[in-house]
């Protein structure tokens, strides 16, 4: 009696690692961009967060506030007259994220957005990050709404 081999033979494994393999290298491109896509929200959500803050302490203390950009990818806010808002950042953002303030319109770049006294900034401002090859911005309307178009 012929007694039948067990197992798997090292063809048929072969061919199951290039089948995984190729499979793995089809899946990784698409990996990679959700993965920055994903960073680039982040982000984005953070930097509305500090204009929702900044917007809210103005208001709530009747008083302006500043908020600037400072290096590429920290940000910070302080009280009208306290100061440089660089000194006290409030958020770096991660995975070396740049983020870049520009007028309204995203064109010309910006260095101060100011905050008035009931919690609306003076004028429009666009903030544009960048990640890699990816961009995303975020708006502060001049009625004090934050938009991520």
């Amino acid at each position: 009696m012929k007694r039948l081999p067990h197992g798997f033979s090292l063809v048929e494994l072969l061919v199951v690692i290039a089948i995984v393999a190729i499979l793995l290298a089809i899946g990784y491109r698409g990996l990679v961009a959700y993965l920055e896509a994903q960073r680039l929200r982040e982000a984005a959500e953070n930097v509305k967060n500090v204009l929702f803050e900044a917007r809210n302490r103005a208001s709530l203390e009747s008083q302006g506030y500043r908020l600037k950009v400072c290096g590429g990818n920290r940000m910070g806010f302080v009280r009208e007259g306290a100061g440089d808002p660089c000194v006290g950042t409030v958020m770096q953002l991660p995975y070396g994220i740049q983020v870049e303030m520009k007028d309204g319109l995203c064109q010309n770049s910006k260095s101060v957005l100011r905050f008035t006294g009931r919690g609306l900034p003076v004028e429009a401002r666009c903030f544009t990050l960048g990640y890699r090859s990816k961009h995303r911005k975020v708006a502060i309307l001049a009625t004090g709404k934050v938009v991520m178009p």
